[in-house]
């Protein structure tokens, strides 16, 4: 099953809370598109938690955020300690709320959805239809 988001939820009033002010104040607009691709990332991780902790992946994001590697540890912890946008769940593996509850909430539907189909797999007077020969386009 899918273990992470390609979608979250977005506020449209999010650049007008206190901690995207912060963050603006400090690396301007710029930042906030960093932060927001940054999230995105987090989105696809599996279990929506990015791994940073191997050189390679922070080095890929730094890269992807034109970043150096230094720089991208500074705005990680500027994100994480000042602006509280971003936490840790351990050393190095970072996650947002906004995407953990989207994520909670996606995983929710995905395991019922599982449920019910395994369900009526098993159901006789019920069953799933099961194609016998692949559907062509």
């Amino acid at each position: 099953m899918k273990n992470n988001i390609e979608y979250y939820r977005h506020s449209a009033v999010s650049d007008q809370h206190p901690k995207f002010k912060m963050l603006r104040n400090r690396y301007g607009w710029e930042g906030e598109g960093k932060f927001w691709a940054l999230n995105n990332r987090i989105a696809l991780a599996g279990g929506c938690i990015l791994d940073i902790t191997k050189k390679y992946n922070k080095a890929s994001i730094a890269n992807d955020l034109d970043f150096s590697v230094s720089d991208l540890d500074i705005f990680i912890k500027f994100l994480i300690d000042d602006c509280e946008l971003l936490f840790e769940t351990e050393v190095g593996f970072l996650t947002t709320e906004q995407v953990q509850e989207n994520f909670f909430k996606v995983s929710k539907n995905r395991n019922w959805h599982k449920e019910n189909y395994e369900s009526r797999k098993k159901d006789t007077n019920n069953p799933v239809p099961v194609l016998e020969k692949p559907i062509q386009d």
